[in-house]
């Protein structure tokens, strides 16, 4: 809560946005009826660490409660967050070996974003915790926006994101080449390569809408070097 306070007032005053995110292990209490509560300490061990081993400086995580976990990312905003949970859902989905015992896990996730949803620690938590309670109501190991559309926004995200890591293996890429001029003479000195995506389904997606999503996940390498090899191949 100290941090927060902190982290918000700081925001407030840079005009930039937070993330609280609320983090709750699915069906947690299957493991500690089955094994006990010294396993299930153990468990919850592994969860923080990690959590811990995802997040950047500056960011906070905390026990919140029971199985529930709450981070704190200053900065952060709906795009981030949605990669983010992405991340922490593969990671706390990858078993979990203790005593001998190999153990299965998912995670909801809650998101709540600082100034849209609340301006405070406690409506942003309860934001929160709406979102996780969505999030349960889907089925568990996923995660939910507190409003419809930066649910829509994010989830149109990862769509993009995972159908582009797929893009260049699958030659959907298209290059688009604009001619350079020199003004003087009106030759013809050079071209400018341009990539597209053409989508199976949803057709020609423009470079504004896929290009920070490669950046952002880092496939920007990918089509970097598709594009360099594409061209030079032409």
């Amino acid at each position: 809560r100290d941090r927060a306070y902190n982290a918000l007032a700081s925001a407030a005053r840079a005009r930039t946005k937070a993330v609280l995110m609320l983090i709750d292990l699915d069906r947690f209490k299957n493991i500690v009826d089955s094994l006990g509560y010294a396993i299930g300490d153990q468990v919850l061990l592994q969860v923080a660490e990690r959590l811990r081993s995802l997040l950047v400086e500056g960011d906070t995580a905390s026990r919140h409660g029971g199985d529930e976990f709450m981070l704190l990312l200053p900065g952060d905003d709906s795009e981030s967050a949605a990669h983010l949970a992405e991340r922490i859902i593969e990671a706390i989905s990858l078993p979990f070996l203790i005593d001998g015992h190999e153990l299965a896990l998912t995670v909801s996730i809650g998101i709540a974003e600082y100034p849209e949803n609340g301006v405070d620690y406690d409506t942003l938590s309860r934001s929160a915790d709406s979102a996780l309670h969505r999030a349960k109501q889907a089925g568990g190991r996923n995660f939910h926006f507190f409003t419809a559309s930066m649910h829509q926004h994010a989830q149109e995200l990862m769509f993009l994101e995972n159908s582009l890591r797929h893009a260049v293996e699958r030659d959907e890429l298209i290059l688009h080449y604009q001619p350079k001029v020199e003004a003087s003479s009106g030759r013809l000195v050079g071209l400018e390569a341009l990539v597209r995506w053409m989508h199976p389904v949803r057709g020609l997606i423009p470079p504004g809408q896929f290009i920070p999503v490669a950046e952002e996940s880092g496939i920007i390498r990918e089509v970097g070097d598709w594009v360099l090899q594409a061209a030079l191949k032409q």
